[in-house]
C-alpha cells in the first residue's frame, strides 16, 4: 500500500505542470501551422536569416509556458490519453488539409508561383569522398523578384572544424569576380547532431542582374582546422523572377 501511494505521488509530481487542454491544443495548432508556413517559397522578407527551430520555442513561451512543460504535456497525453491525442491530431489534420487545398489553389493561380530552381546537388555529406569540402552555390537573378534559399544542416558533435557556418554575398552580374560584394550575415551552425532548418530570403529589384553566391558550409576562423562531419539536405531555391 505504501509503495502504491509513493508511485501515485511520484506520478502526480511528474504531471503537475501540465498545460491546460485549451492552451495545449492552441499551441499544437500554432506549431503545426508555423511548420507549414515555412514550407512556402514566397517569404517576402528582406534578407531574413533565422534558425526556424527557435520559432517553436517562441510560440510555446508566447503562451506563457516552457518547452519542458510542453514535452511533459505531450508525454502525459501519449501515455494517459492516447485516444484523446489521436482525436486532437485528426481534427487538426482535417483543418490543415482543407486550408492547404484552398491555399495551394489560390497560390498556383497567382503569377508569383514558381517551382524549385535549385541546380546543385540535393544534399551534401561531409567529409565528401568526391573532394567537395566547401559545398557552394552560384545563382544568377536577371529580372525583379522574390527569392528564398532553404536548407537543413546537421553538424555532428565530432565535427572538428572551427565555427562551421553559412556564408554568402551578392554582387552585380557585370562584376561578379571583381566588383563590390554585399555580404549577408553568416549563420553559425550548432554541433548538436540535430537537423536545423534555415531560410535566406529577399527581394531583387531588378535594375541590373545580380549574382547570389556563397557556401552552404564554411569554416569561419580556420578552414584547415580538422575533419568535417556534417549533412546538408532538403536544399531548394525559389525565385519569382528569371534565373540564369
Amino acid at each position: 500500500m505504501v509503495a502504491g501511494s509513493c508511485f501515485h505521488g511520484q506520478e502526480k509530481t511528474k504531471y503537475k505542470e501540465l498545460i491546460p487542454e485549451k492552451d495545449f491544443i492552441s499551441i499544437l495548432y500554432d506549431l503545426n501551422l508555423t511548420n507549414g508556413l515555412f514550407a512556402l517559397p514566397d517569404m517576402r522578407t528582406q534578407y531574413m536569416i533565422k534558425d526556424t527551430s527557435q520559432l517553436y520555442v517562441d510560440i510555446i513561451e508566447g503562451y506563457g509556458y516552457t518547452t519542458g512543460a510542453m514535452d511533459t504535456t505531450i508525454q502525459y497525453y501519449y501515455i494517459k490519453k492516447p485516444k484523446k491525442l489521436i482525436k486532437i491530431y485528426d481534427e487538426m489534420l482535417g483543418r490543415f488539409s482543407e486550408m492547404e487545398m484552398r491555399t495551394e489553389k489560390e497560390y498556383r493561380a497567382s503569377p508569383e508561383y514558381v517551382a524549385d530552381q535549385w541546380k546543385g546537388e540535393p544534399s551534401y555529406l561531409l567529409p565528401d569522398p568526391g573532394g567537395v569540402e566547401k559545398p557552394g552555390f552560384e545563382l544568377t537573378m536577371i529580372t525583379a523578384g522574390d527569392y528564398a534559399l532553404k536548407f537543413s544542416v546537421t553538424i555532428y558533435p565530432d565535427d572538428q572544424s572551427d565555427d562551421p557556418c553559412f556564408t554568402a554575398w551578392i554582387c552585380n552580374i557585370d562584376s561578379a569576380e571583381t566588383g563590390v560584394r554585399t555580404y549577408l550575415l553568416p549563420i553559425w551552425y550548432i554541433k548538436d547532431g540535430r537537423p536545423h532548418s534555415y531560410t535566406i530570403a529577399g527581394f531583387h529589384p531588378g535594375k541590373t542582374g545580380i549574382v547570389f553566391k556563397g557556401f552552404l558550409y564554411d569554416s569561419g576562423s580556420n578552414p584547415d582546422s580538422g575533419e568535417k562531419n556534417a549533412m546538408i539536405e532538403d536544399i531548394s531555391f525559389y525565385y519569382s523572377g528569371t534565373v540564369r
